[in-house]
């Protein structure tokens, strides 16, 4: 049994880390996701010692044992990430002092992340078969997670109304576009034959599967996320604004779209605002 400080409440658990990974069940993450937090959390408690009685100063100790990678603190950074949701729980849940608070977040290196662009994924879906293209545009147009481009049902789709119904993280409910996929997804249900059911017939790791051999095939960086980046990128593209983006991609912030957009770049910029001003140009000059 854990010992408690003075200011614990009696209510606690025996094992918050237990308790915790409980309540992530309850609210129906991915098993990923499950077996991400209990891997990181239990290293972590296991260096920290009782959660209870943790201090800004114990949980800073623990993070500087952690190496740097090729990506900086990026390892750090996530496990800080997991401690913050473990201790914002043990705030939310039984009212504790959240000592992760006091920990600043190490400084992450300004990488630009890998995507793709228009004529790569072009590129791409050459001598691919009818279903790969589908995975592979749909990928692309829509944004979707790994797990979520595995999870598409047949009557999920809203082909008429370009959307798909999707349980993106946290079992939330909500919308990815179709857009310009709409074709390739019609092309491969006409193919197939299918009426109801797995779009592509592939769980998580299959999809998974489906990525590395495209990887090793084309010699491009294709897993999931490149293709959800790859979707925020082309949103830029478009001309969408970053807050349009995130929506449509279903993220928390738009942080997290203007770091996965960093690989468009001034030119691209230039780029966009000359075509605006051309259009711009072209109004006034009826006057």
């Amino acid at each position: 049994m854990l010992t408690n400080s003075p200011q614990v409440v009696s209510n606690l658990p025996d094992n918050p880390y237990q308790s915790f990974i409980e309540s992530r069940k309850a609210k129906g993450i991915s098993p990923a996701s499950l077996s991400y937090y209990q891997t990181i959390l239990s290293r972590a408690l296991s260096a920290i010692g009782n959660p209870y009685l943790a201090k800004p100063t114990d949980i800073t100790t623990y993070l500087n044992t952690i190496p740097p990678n090729k990506h900086g603190f990026s390892t750090r950074h996530a496990y800080r990430r997991v401690l913050m949701t473990f201790y914002g729980w043990l705030n939310d849940v039984y009212d504790l002092p959240n000592p992760i608070t006091k920990v600043p977040a190490p400084e992450l290196p300004n990488v630009i992340l890998p995507t793709l662009r228009l004529n790569q994924i072009k590129d791409l879906v050459k001598n691919q078969s009818t279903r790969a293209k589908a995975i592979i545009m749909l990928a692309t147009a829509s944004g979707l997670r790994r797990s979520e481009l595995a999870n598409v049902k047949i009557e999920d789709l809203d082909l008429q109304e370009g959307r798909i119904k999707t349980n993106g993280k946290g079992r939330k409910e909500a919308y990815a576009p179709i857009s310009f996929a709409r074709e390739y997804v019609e092309a491969w249900l006409l193919e197939s034959g299918k009426r109801s059911g797995s779009l592509f017939d592939l769980n998580t790791y299959g999809m998974q599967s489906f990525f590395t051999r495209l990887e090793k095939q084309t010699g491009l960086k294709t897993n999931a996320h490149v293709f959800r980046r790859t979707f925020a990128v082309i949103g830029r593209e478009l001309g969408l604004s970053d807050l349009t983006i995130k929506d449509l991609g279903r993220w928390n912030s738009v942080d997290m779209v203007q770091r996965y957009t960093k690989d468009f770049s001034f030119d691209d910029a230039n780029k966009q605002l000359k075509e605006s001003l051309s259009k711009l140009g072209a109004l006034f000059s009826s006057y």
